[in-house]
């Protein structure tokens, strides 16, 4: 979409360092995180590396330009107070509700977006007659044992231990 908008690159013959260049440039404008800009441009250099081992291409423009992949800022926790709002708070329709259930059981869990959509009843195990959700992290693969608290245990139970569907964005989109 961001190639469309900036309009200067339309056929592979128009993937120069130039063109390149001037596209991080356009991307700079609105993109302000450093790992965000670097993932468009990673993006598409490995679009120009299958078009290059398909011969529709015989140079790549990014073995001369270097970008830097940065790093995220950290998280911001909740405090006690604020959590209290978020569970105190009654959404006027039925798909905040889910929102905010789906964000408090992150909250009680830690996990990662991608592990709540994941999660499956299957995955509840007892240790020392407590409840843990185990299971690994889809992006690194790591496992982990989380206690299984009370309130996350009745989201759960609201839902049939099936939590709603929905893309990341949304979902930022409504946490917002």
């Amino acid at each position: 979409h961001a190639l469309i908008n900036f309009g200067k690159i339309v056929h592979f013959k128009d993937l120069t360092y130039a063109n390149i260049t001037d596209f991080d440039t356009f991307l700079r404008k609105t993109i302000k995180s450093q790992p965000i800009l670097y993932k468009r441009h990673n993006t598409l250099r490995n679009y120009i590396k299958e078009a290059l081992k398909r011969d529709l291409m015989t140079n790549n423009p990014y073995d001369e330009f270097v970008f830097k992949k940065g790093k995220s800022k950290d998280g911001i926790a909740l405090d006690e107070v604020e959590l209290k709002k978020i569970i105190d708070y009654k959404p006027t329709c039925e798909r905040l509700q889910r929102i905010r259930d789906m964000y408090l059981f992150q909250c009680m869990t830690g996990l990662a977006f991608v592990d709540m959509q994941e999660f499956s009843k299957d995955k509840i195990s007892h240790i020392d007659g407590s409840m843990v959700i185990r299971s690994s992290r889809i992006k690194t693969d790591e496992s982990y044992i989380i206690p299984l608290f009370t309130e996350a245990q009745e989201i759960l139970e609201k839902y049939d231990y099936r939590l709603p569907r929905i893309s990341n964005q949304k979902y930022n989109d409504y946490i917002k």
